[in-house]
């Protein structure tokens, strides 16, 4: 009997008009090496986004560790894919806890898994990105995406292959380190499997598609649960 893996996904869709000034004021959720990062960051959106994604991933892990989300700190792989410290596992006696997150212009995104090898991508849809087809997606690939009846179904498609390589990149753990030529996706299909993931694809709101990837393992059974946390909640102090 195969055990049930629950992967919780998450999303928070950041106001189109919004001031810096007006929501991020504490930067004690912040180490060091994220502070710099943030103020490496030359426009005010960029700054959004990164502050918004550690948010909302501290509060989150730190509501499963009963810790303050100030308290939760990461450590890096050497491609820059983030852990939870392994001080949390030993000084919570728990289970291995895995994430990952992911940012557009208009969303933050994370999933938590206990497996290690998950991934998640969200991007915002353009119209006119099958142009550089050719550098990202193997010719089997691009020929069902062309096979679309529309050009709205190939831009589906598109995206729905981007982001579910991106994905697979960061379940790795190996970002672009990972040639997005050197394997392929499935193309059709809102949930499907291959030979090495799962693979969950949806759109939370019109114009942003977000993709997971998590590795199959032949004893578990996969299921997601998605929420969405509100962006005036997630900054709410408290």
């Amino acid at each position: 009997m195969k055990v049930k893996s629950i992967l919780n996904v998450y999303w928070v869709q950041i106001p189109e008009e919004i001031s810096l000034s007006d929501w991020i004021d504490d930067f004690d959720l912040l180490d060091k090496e994220e502070r710099t990062i943030y103020e490496r960051y030359r426009v005010d959106y960029k700054k959004i986004e990164f502050y918004t994604g550690r948010l909302l991933l501290k509060k989150l892990l730190g509501q499963r560790l009963e810790i303050q989300p100030e308290k939760v700190a990461f450590e890096k792989n050497p491609f820059g894919k983030l852990y939870l410290h392994p001080k949390h596992v030993k000084e919570r006696g728990i289970d291995p806890l895995f994430f990952n997150l992911s940012h557009s212009k208009r969303m933050v995104t994370c999933v938590i898994s206990s497996i290690d090898e998950a991934g998640i991508d969200v991007e915002g849809i353009t119209q006119n990105p099958l142009d550089v087809m050719k550098v990202v997606f193997v010719p089997r690939e691009r020929m069902l995406i062309e096979g679309e009846i529309s050009h709205a179904k190939k831009v589906e498609a598109f995206y729905r292959v981007w982001t579910r390589k991106e994905a697979v990149m960061k379940a790795v753990g190996k970002g672009f380190s990972l040639s997005p030529l050197s394997f392929a996706v499935p193309v059709h299909g809102e949930r499907v499997m291959d030979e090495h993931y799962h693979y969950y694809t949806f759109q939370p709101i019109h114009g942003e598609i977000i993709s997971i990837a998590v590795r199959r393992e032949d004893e578990v059974e996969i299921e997601f649960e998605c929420n969405e946390v509100a962006f005036s909640c997630l900054y709410a102090s408290g």
